[in-house]
């Protein structure tokens, strides 16, 4: 769904490693769950070693979920533009997903391998 690669490599810890490496830290939003309560989005933060294979590194916070009531407020208050597409749900929900990332990210900055919003990209995988 929603991809992001930081432009730059990082410092992370491997799983079941004791010293740091740099590499190029990757997200991936891949689903979400939405009931009456809000919206929690799924995926992780990953990198790809020297093989090509995706090695998981932590999932989403506890910030991630957002109830309904906050997104009205976000939406309300002008913090993300007017959704793009009258007819077509597919890109309101990935233009959202994109913007509300990017807002999660202002908020964490710093905590997520030390990346700022101004560190990511969108990644694109080329076959």
């Amino acid at each position: 769904m929603l991809k992001l690669r930081t432009k730059t490599e990082f410092s992370v810890t491997p799983p079941k490693a004791r010293t740091p490496i740099n590499v190029i830290v990757r997200f991936i939003i891949d689903g979400f769950f939405a009931d009456k309560n809000g919206i929690t989005p799924q995926g992780y933060y990953y990198y790809k070693d020297v093989n090509g294979s995706i090695v998981k590194l932590d999932g989403l916070g506890t910030n991630a979920p957002k109830s309904w009531d906050m997104i009205i407020q976000i939406e309300n208050n002008g913090m993300v533009p007017l959704l793009n597409s009258n007819i077509n749900l597919y890109d309101n929900i990935m233009q959202r997903l994109e913007e509300f990332s990017e807002l999660q990210q202002e908020v964490e900055i710093g905590e997520n391998y030390g990346t700022s919003p101004s560190d990511w990209e969108a990644d694109i995988d080329i076959v």
